[in-house]
């Protein structure tokens, strides 16, 4: 690895990568574990909006809207917060953002050493990591209700995480759908070229 690749690949993504980690980290000290949880529901929101800043993605009409979905399920859960701090929350948000950054970044760089990052390998398989990730994230609330009794948690918390969760499902099925009509077109290609080659 040389000193260039170090400098302009390596150093920029753990800098944001140590940024999520402390924004992320430092929010347990201001606002609950479930809160915390929550917020994490504005994870595609930031990736989105960092990969249309980027140039890495573009702005369409539907995920749009699934993420203006997610903002205001986000939202409604912040308003019913009773220990809602403004500090906390400002530290968690800017860690997702950070950790948003970086994702988007590492992806920039790939492309321009002509790799390519597919975050869905094996679509059964996402849909399952997203489901694991779902019931995780419910289980980790529930869990930090009885363990911690400041993690009082009301009914538009409850409301605003599922119109969020409504959100990020139906953001990982547009972006399985686009990836498998991707793949079904890359699929076509071949078939075409094979066809051409045969009349040939």
């Amino acid at each position: 690895m040389t000193f260039e690749i170090y400098a302009t690949c390596v150093i920029p993504i753990s800098a944001f990568f140590a940024s999520s980690l402390w924004f992320g980290n430092t929010a347990y000290l201001h606002i609950s574990v479930a809160f915390i949880q929550m917020l994490k529901a504005l994870m595609p929101v930031a990736t989105f909006l960092m990969a249309v800043v980027c140039g890495t993605d573009n702005l369409r009409c539907d995920v749009f809207l699934n993420m203006v979905l997610v903002s205001v399920g986000v939202v409604v859960s912040s308003y019913g917060e009773i220990h809602f701090n403004i500090v906390g929350t400002l530290y968690q948000v800017t860690g997702i953002f950070a950790e948003a950054l970086r994702l988007v970044l590492t992806q920039v760089l790939l492309q321009k050493k002509g790799l390519t990052l597919n975050p869905i390998n094996s679509l059964t398989g996402a849909v399952t990591i997203r489901v694991a990730g779902v019931l995780k994230d419910w289980i980790l609330i529930a869990l930090s209700t009885v363990i911690f009794p400041e993690s009082t948690i009301t009914g538009l918390n409850i409301i605003g995480y599922a119109i969020a969760l409504c959100g990020v499902v139906m953001y990982n099925y547009l972006k399985v759908r686009d990836v498998r009509s991707s793949q079904a077109a890359s699929e076509r290609i071949p078939e075409r070229v094979a066809k051409v080659g045969f009349w040939i």
